[in-house]
């Protein structure tokens, strides 16, 4: 077995094939760096003790995004935009924190963000050898199910014991030719320190989105804490506001979501011709939904607003990624790299007998994909449900049910090392708002009834002879489950308090349950087993071709991936890397949605309209690093990422750095706007001084 801490030492000893140029293209495990391709290209050969320092000062916040310590007290940075659900949590109709703000004057107005937790990665493991021996032989539901015990198994025995602090989990890399251990530390409290108005955390608003030129600051701090008191860290970057020469090394450390390099032909056509049109048309009719009912009051606008702005983004993607698979050029490529391992395979006759037969299994499996798709979309993975609350009442319904079985018997996400997380994020004291939530859901249960059909026997448990406007309704004005205190006592309870409870929304979900349940069986089975087991004999030959020189596809797990600070050329216009808080000034027309707020447009003669605000790099990144530190070889922070332009949003298929760039905010943005517009003065204190004793740690 491999670990982080065994293979550091031997990080510099790593070969890579000599390359004609500078690339930064990749999103490697820490440990398995480019160690090569840095010392060729930037003299920089990353120690031990730097690449466990990364490891320990980065932060994966679980709601989705990436985010690092700043301060030795705790202090988290992340962008604002993935703080927008706890800062609207946080807000009433009275107090509209997106509009105004949210400064705290001391640590004691630091309030708790309800249900949001992070993680820090403290040790990783191999444990290939582990798992294969587990599957090996197994095949659709068998797999399955020794896929699930084995993953119990593991995690269990990582947790030790003590799942309230500790989180594991077991990372498939390289599409199930690699498993590992990720040993993490639970952060259960954060509480919100910063947060700009939304007018300036995204400034531009959609028309800017994916776009530079950019002017936004979208910055924010939490804080982590622990027993009482803010958690104390031995490892943060600290802030460099001199920022980064144009051209020199930087490295984002993050959490990058999903990336798809490594699928076959068969499984990119089924992605480009069924799943990614099927998932536009429908974001397209939530954003149209959200944004009439935006428009019925400013209630109504503070409620959807982070809803809409997820579905807008989101909808971008999609038109980006399906435009990168209707590209005849990278799909030439793909065949083209699919065709040089099948011949390699070809010319080896042990690694044929293996694997030749993978790429035509996986092929024969997306028949199956495309008829199952819809089914397992709508009721497995939720689709048909688009109301916080109904997740928490299947939550509660499954977990019930899943406490009373073995542990490696349950479904992988209720696994006994699961459940204080899962038990945490369900009993935490959301707002409930019953009237949006039935209009979210009645559109859900409606799309549904559209995909799968009026006949479908799912469609009729769920609504009976009802509309779904009806059916929605009526849950959503019963349920008790928006009381936090309700849902700790039926969680608490099991199955006795769920079997005995009347609660509409909860029978709901019980009704549900076992066609979800027979949706996700069916998927596991005759798709993912078929995939995974078959893409880990693809692996395998491209292990035997290649060696450990390759990184494997993004997983939401820890990555460090390296670039330079560049512009680029847009219709033969030079396109600078930097952008100024003056330029932000003088794109703002006082109208949304470039209108910037009160204090900024009061407070402008305060700030130096030099100052670097946002900025480019070639950095290979993806969703999931918003919030990703950027740092230099001294491992000084010197930007924030939070969004690709428009040319990186193919990504998840391949890498093109000719235009296509990752955007952050730069550090000197932050400090000013603390110090000078928000008035933050024990903040920018905090991190002047974590600055300072970072210095004095540096080697």
């Amino acid at each position: 077995m491999r670990s982080l801490i065994l293979a550091l030492p031997a990080l510099a000893a790593l070969a890579l094939p000599a390359a004609p140029a500078y690339s930064a293209e990749g999103m490697w495990t820490l440990d398995n760096l480019p160690a090569a391709m840095l010392q060729r290209d930037f003299g920089f050969s990353p120690d031990a003790a730097w690449v466990r320092h990364v490891m320990q000062a980065s932060v994966r916040l679980e709601s989705g995004c990436s985010a690092s310590f700043v301060s030795p007290d705790g202090l988290v940075l992340t962008n604002s935009h993935c703080v927008r659900r706890c800062v609207s949590d946080l807000s009433t109709a009275r107090r509209d924190l997106t509009l105004t703000a949210f400064v705290a004057d001391s640590r004691d107005d630091e309030r708790t963000c309800p249900g949001l937790e992070a993680s820090r990665l403290v040790e990783t493991r191999e444990v290939t050898a582990t798992v294969r021996a587990a599957l090996d032989g197994t095949r659709g539901d068998t797999f399955a199910a020794a896929r699930s015990r084995i993953q119990a198994e593991l995690e269990a025995a990582c947790v030790a014991g003590d799942a309230d602090s500790v989180r594991c989990q077991l990372v498939e890399l390289y599409q199930g030719g690699q498993y590992w251990i990720y040993r993490y530390e639970r952060l259960r409290e954060l509480r919100l320190v910063f947060a700009p108005e939304e007018a300036a955390g995204s400034f531009g608003g959609d028309l800017d989105n994916f776009e530079f030129p950019r002017f936004s600051f979208d910055a924010a701090l939490l804080r982590v804490w622990k027993d009482g008191a803010p958690y104390r860290t031995g490892d943060w970057f600290a802030l460099h506001p001199a920022g980064i020469a144009e051209g020199a090394l930087v490295v984002a450390t993050g959490q990058p979501g999903r990336t798809r390099r490594l699928l076959t032909v068969s499984q990119l056509e089924t992605l480009r011709d069924v799943e990614l049109t099927a998932a536009a048309l429908r974001l397209a009719e939530l954003r149209g939904l959200l944004t009439r009912y935006r428009a019925e009051g400013a209630e109504q606008s503070r409620l959807a607003g982070a809803d809409l702005r997820r579905a807008e983004n989101q909808l971008k993607v999609l038109r980006g990624e399906i435009e990168a698979l209707h590209d005849s050029d990278l799909f030439a490529r793909k065949r083209a790299d699919e065709r040089a391992l099948r011949d390699f395979v070809a010319a080896d006759p042990a690694l044929a007998a293996r694997s030749a037969g993978a790429w035509e299994a996986i092929a024969q499996a997306q028949a199956a994909r495309r008829r199952l798709g819809a089914e397992y979309t709508q009721l497995e993975t939720g689709h048909a449900f688009a109301s916080p609350m109904f997740l928490h009442a299947r939550s509660l319904v499954r977990a019930a049910a899943e406490r009373a079985r073995p542990d490696g018997e349950r479904l992988r996400e209720y696994s006994e090392s699961a459940l204080p997380a899962l038990r945490q994020r369900t009993v935490a004291a959301i707002p409930f708002h019953p009237d949006y939530e039935a209009m979210t859901l009645a559109w859900s249960l409606g799309h549904a009834r559209e995909v799968l059909g009026s006949g479908h026997p799912a469609i009729r448990r769920l609504l009976g002879k009802d509309s779904p406007h009806a059916v929605a309704q009526r849950v959503m004005r019963a349920t008790g489950l928006g009381d936090a205190a309700e849902r700790a006592r039926l969680w608490d309870g099991g199955t006795e308090a769920i079997s005995s409870n009347r609660d509409p929304l909860l029978a709901l979900a019980a009704a549900i349950d076992p066609a979800a349940r027979a949706a996700r069986s069916a998927w596991e089975s005759q798709v993912e087993s078929v995939e995974v087991a078959q893409h880990a004999l693809i692996s395998a030959a491209r292990f035997a071709r290649d060696g450990d020189n390759a990184y494997p596809d993004a997983s939401f797990t820890l990555r460090a991936a390296f670039g330079v600070r560049r512009g680029y050329e847009e219709n033969g216009r030079e396109v600078a890397s930097l952008t100024t808080l003056g330029q932000m000034y003088e794109r703002a027309t006082g109208a949304a949605p470039f209108a910037l707020p009160a204090r900024w447009l009061n407070r402008r003669g305060t700030v130096d309209p030099s100052t670097p605000l946002n900025q480019v790099t070639t950095i290979d990144t993806i969703g999931g690093n918003s919030g990703s530190p950027i740092i230099d070889r001294q491992r000084r922070l010197v930007g924030l990422n939070f969004d690709r332009n428009r040319h990186a949003l193919g990504r998840a298929y391949g890498f093109d750095e000719t235009r296509g760039r990752n955007i952050s905010v730069h550090p000197a943005a932050i400090l000013a706007a603390l110090e000078h517009i928000y008035m933050a003065p024990a903040l920018v204190r905090e991190l002047r001084a974590a600055k300072k004793a970072a210095s004095r740690q540096e080697p």
